[in-house]
């Protein structure tokens, strides 16, 4: 996840979680949810193998 440029975060969390952790933290921060979107990306890779 990039925010404004400066912060990646990679993790091995569900997606719900993952989403409950990041509502948490705009909270903490008083930001608004509604003006971020989180795109989720499934890694697949350990299948091909």
């Amino acid at each position: 996840m990039d925010i404004k440029g400066k912060i990646y975060i990679e993790t091995l969390m569900s997606s719900n979680g993952f989403r409950n952790l990041v509502i948490k933290l705009l909270k903490e921060y008083n930001l608004k949810i509604s003006d971020y979107k989180i795109y989720l990306r499934a890694d697949y890779s350990e299948l091909n193998q």
